[in-house]
């Protein structure tokens, strides 16, 4: 087997890898979550809760720094949940507008759509 060929193998083998990891860890890192918050909407539609994710403490300081959280979008009226964020820091926690643009905006970084 000639080396382009033993090289076009591993660069296969890279990108696989790293995609299958690029849509485990998040899902692993997410699950046994421990939820500290929850907000209800004004109007009583919409409950936002907050996680903080438990297997992610190993990780933290070297990826996510000191402070971590998702949250989870919950439609009180339909009983499901519609919305997981990514992990994301506390220092990017400013508090919740409630129907801004008909999102929902949790600190700075995450948008949650209401019109689903």
């Amino acid at each position: 087997m000639t080396n382009i060929k033993k090289l076009f193998k591993f660069i296969i083998v890279v990108i696989a890898f790293s995609v299958i990891a690029y849509a485990v860890v998040p899902v692993y890192l997410k699950s046994g979550a421990e939820k500290f918050a929850e907000h209800i909407s004004p109007d009583g539609r919409y409950r936002i809760e907050f996680y903080s994710p438990t297997k992610i403490k190993q990780f933290e300081k070297v990826w996510y720094g000191d402070e971590t959280f998702f949250v989870k979008a919950y439609d009180i009226k339909n009983k499901k949940y519609f919305f997981t964020s990514d992990i994301t820091e506390f220092m990017f926690y400013n508090g919740i507008g409630w129907n801004i643009n008909n999102k929902i905006l949790v600190g700075e970084k995450i948008e949650i759509p209401m019109d689903r």
